[in-house]
């Protein structure tokens, strides 16, 4: 099977973040628009911002795809480094708090706690993320490096 290797990887990996990082954000924006909600007494949904909702959704999606060809078409695969299974669970995790906030029917302020669940699960999905870059990136012993 081909590998994506190098600046190949260099440049999935930049894309991988940036999309992700902007889901987050999109999460962000719509637990505010929650908690407005909440604070209103109105129902919430995805027709309370619709902006952020295609922003994350778009952006969920694409984050999902992109670790699929990650972990299909790289040295790390799916479940080789235990992180690597931890940000698939915490992003699946993700998705299904995202889901049940803007589909599950809940109050504003369930719905608001879902998706500041999902904004937690993302964040330790990022740690995830950035403890795997700092040890690809760390220099190694044998080349003369600290550990």
């Amino acid at each position: 099977m081909a590998r994506i290797e190098g600046r190949g990887r260099e440049t999935l990996t930049g894309i991988h973040k940036m999309v992700a990082l902007a889901w987050a954000a999109a999460a962000v924006g719509l637990l505010v628009r929650g908690l407005g909600a909440a604070r209103a007494g109105v129902s919430f949904g995805p027709s309370e911002g619709p902006l952020f909702f295609c922003i994350a959704a778009a952006c969920a999606a694409g984050t999902i795809v992109l670790g699929a060809v990650y972990g299909a078409f790289t040295a790390y695969g799916f479940f080789r480094d235990r992180r690597v299974a931890l940000k698939w669970v915490f992003t699946l995790a993700a998705l299904a708090a995202g889901w049940g906030a803007l589909f599950g029917g809940f109050p504003a302020r369930a719905a608001a706690g879902f998706l500041a669940l999902q904004i937690a699960f993302l964040v330790v999905a990022g740690a995830c993320g950035v403890a795997l870059e700092r040890d690809r990136h760390a220099p190694s012993v044998e080349c003369g490096g600290e550990r």
